[in-house]
């Protein structure tokens, strides 16, 4: 111990009516505690002893896991008061662990996606705070996924979905089940969307709006504009997911003198494959690629009572689809081309 870090004989330290005193006949060696009765003064060095004990940064206990098709869920006990986060480790040998996420204070769940179908991996979790202290690790816990071609999930219904469970949403992000969930709340700029999106393309035409009557609720939302230009432009928020069955919910709306003329293709667009570019349609056989973009009207076929800018409709690239240029599913079970009701009605 060095001169400025010795413990002087007698030094005591009171906690309620309790007197903890400090003493050695050797200020270089471990001092003794008792506990007496008297008040005393307050030494700081006994004062940071009893707060590092009491604000340990204890490590996370009882993970489980639990595996699906290309993925694992886990779930453990926060067992600190004071951490920052998680860390969250990976292993295929259960002896080489390498880190694979970090997730947020009091945060008790995490699902590794993308995973090898059949194949068992190992995980632990330890707490940290951003001063660079780590606690020590949970207990390994190890799953296996399961088939690559699992048994296709039910479509949610208004009463029996994800969304049911959680209303108006909150925690909703938290569910195993859900690989994203944003409400942009947590945004004060354009470039921190990158933290739970894979891209933000032309982010010069992509903003965090705050303003009345910007946003479906809370006190924020992502607007994108499009601009006037001879040149296509796309601003965008993409986000890359490895699963077998997805389902989307999306609050959008569209500007009051949102318009143009002719097809347009802005909205929520869901794809998966090779895209073969325009004109080619997606293989009968289900083997190729789709396009599923939610969008608005497509200019000249206009149900009753719609003005600009018009009812959303599916743009879709499919293996039923009827035209090479894709397909638009109307409100109202109208198709175009050629028109009529459409197969989206027969083989929901």
């Amino acid at each position: 111990m060095d001169e400025g870090n010795k413990l002087r004989e007698g030094k005591m330290i009171s906690l309620k009516n309790k007197t903890v005193s400090v003493e050695t006949r050797d200020s270089c060696k471990t001092p003794t505690l008792k506990i007496g009765t008297t008040m005393k003064r307050l030494p700081a060095i006994l004062i940071f002893l009893l707060a590092n004990s009491a604000f340990a940064l204890n490590a996370p206990s009882n993970l489980s896991a639990a595996g699906a098709s290309t993925r694992i869920d886990l779930t453990w006990r926060d067992n600190s008061t004071v951490e920052d986060g998680f860390q969250i480790f990976r292993s295929r040998d259960n002896i080489n662990f390498s880190k694979v996420a970090s997730v947020g204070q009091d945060v008790t769940r995490y699902s590794s996606t993308g995973l090898l179908a059949n194949a068992k991996y190992y995980f632990k979790v330890r707490s940290y705070t951003n001063t660079g202290t780590v606690s020590s690790f949970t207990n390994v816990a190890a799953a296996t996924t399961t088939s690559a071609s699992p048994t296709p999930t039910p479509t949610p219904t208004a009463s029996g979905g994800i969304a049911s469970r959680y209303p108006g949403d909150r925690g909703i992000g938290y569910d195993p089940d859900v690989i994203l969930a944003d409400d942009f709340e947590s945004y004060t700029n354009v470039s921190q969307l990158t933290l739970k999106w894979s891209k933000v393309a032309h982010p010069e035409h992509v903003r965090i709006a705050t303003e009345t009557g910007t946003h479906f609720a809370g006190a924020k939302a992502v607007e994108m504009s499009l601009p006037i230009s001879s040149k296509e432009v796309g601003a965008a928020l993409e986000k890359d997911v490895k699963t077998d069955t997805l389902f989307v919910r999306v609050y959008e709306k569209w500007a009051s003198n949102y318009y143009v003329t002719g097809s347009n293709h802005n909205g929520i667009h869901i794809s998966g494959g090779t895209l073969a570019g325009p004109g080619t349609p997606a293989p009968d056989n289900g083997t190729g690629f789709f396009i599923f973009l939610l969008q608005n009207i497509l200019s000249g076929r206009q149900p009753a009572g719609m003005t600009p800018p018009g009812y959303d409709q599916i743009y879709a690239y499919w293996p039923k689809q009827r035209s090479d240029f894709g397909d638009h599913w109307f409100p109202d079970g109208w198709v175009v081309p050629p028109g009529g009701k459409g197969d989206w009605l027969l083989y929901p």
